[in-house]
């Protein structure tokens, strides 16, 4: 590539703190190999689509989905999978021939774009300028956590496209199934590193992580395209500060 990922998508990779721009830019780079036929006109126009359009499946998914005050744990890929089947990407005027690989693809893109942002609390002054780095780093985790299972999401439907050419609706159902398995495997499998991690009163949460995941067996290991563990260790941590915040459910 001629020039950076960030460069591609006109991302300020400044904005990103520095410790997390590899695994960001790692995360564009796979993107702007699933969109590098766009112009990046489109592209850029794209994004600005799929974030109202994100915002409009999130809209749906808790309309339709989400039993009355139930508090659950949802992603940006779990939430614009649920549209899949019940949204014509035709009607996109600014992304023609739009195919879902493609919008996941993009929504990595504008979860990226949404790390250089500063969190919104940040508004209260009494945040001292650690505090606020401890936030902005523990943000931009949780957004490239994100970021990775819309890849993920990516490689999944290319992978169900290349095998099977029956149809839109065979393939859109195959991939929602997908998404809604790994989705309680992750759970489970954050629920286990939260026994784990106070069962043996540990201190070190990325430590923890990496040992957790380092035992366990290769099928067990759910992730996927995860370079050196990365995503594994970020997805074990951010679900140990659900579990203590009440947003992890690990009674089931």
């Amino acid at each position: 590539m001629s020039q950076s990922a960030f460069k591609y998508f006109g991302i300020n990779e400044n904005d990103i703190p520095i410790l997390k721009r590899t695994d960001c830019e790692y995360i564009l780079e796979k993107a702007q190999k699933i969109v590098a036929h766009r112009s990046q006109n489109e592209i850029a126009s794209s994004i600005k689509t799929i974030h109202r359009f994100h915002q409009d499946s999130e809209h749906f998914f808790l309309t339709n989905n989400i039993p009355n005050n139930k508090k659950v744990i949802y992603s940006s890929t779990l939430v614009l999978k649920n549209f899949m089947g019940k949204f014509d990407l035709t009607t996109l005027p600014s992304f023609p021939n739009a195919t879902w690989h493609e919008c996941f693809a993009l929504l990595a893109i504008a979860l990226i774009e949404n790390a250089c942002q500063k969190p919104l609390h940040w508004k209260n002054e009494t945040l001292s300028e650690k505090e606020k780095e401890y936030e902005q780093r523990d943000f931009v985790s949780d957004l490239l956590i994100e970021a990775t299972e819309a890849i993920d999401m990516t490689n999944t439907l290319l992978e169900v496209e290349h095998e099977h050419q029956h149809g839109i609706e065979r393939i859109s159902q195959q991939s929602r199934d997908a998404v809604l398995t790994r989705h309680d495997e992750s759970r489970k499998l954050k629920c286990r590193f939260v026994k784990y991690f106070e069962e043996n009163n540990l201190t070190n949460q990325t430590k923890a992580a990496k040992d957790f995941y380092h035992g366990l067996s290769k099928e067990e290991k759910i992730y996927k395209y995860d370079e050196n563990n990365k995503h594994a260790i970020r997805t074990l941590t951010k679900g140990l500060r659900d579990y203590r915040k009440g947003k992890l459910d690990c009674s089931k």
